[in-house]
């Protein structure tokens, strides 16, 4: 399977957001989600407003990926902004 079809078939299935691959076989691979950072105060709020409740308390608490389904609740309900987006650097909120 060349780089290309694999690409797309990551992103098929969710694994991938964004996948290019030049003449060259250079891949960009975004990867789309959420994950909780060391900033998470564990106040509860982003597990009480997910739809899929795929995410665990712990500390900082932790979202299962394979379960998410990305719509950014956790993101916008968490007060300390702990809650950052997948492949985006130096996010601030």
């Amino acid at each position: 399977m060349d780089a290309q079809t694999c690409l797309k078939k990551l992103q098929y299935v969710g694994v991938l957001n964004f996948a290019t691959v030049d003449k060259y076989g250079n891949a960009m691979i975004t990867e789309k989600g959420y994950y909780i950072s060391r900033s998470c105060i564990g106040c509860g709020k982003c597990m009480k407003n997910c739809p899929q409740k795929c995410i665990m308390s712990g500390k900082p608490f932790q979202i299962i990926q394979e379960h998410c389904l990305h719509c950014g609740n956790c993101y916008e309900k968490c007060p300390v902004g702990a809650v950052k987006r997948q492949g985006i650097v130096n996010e601030t909120k």
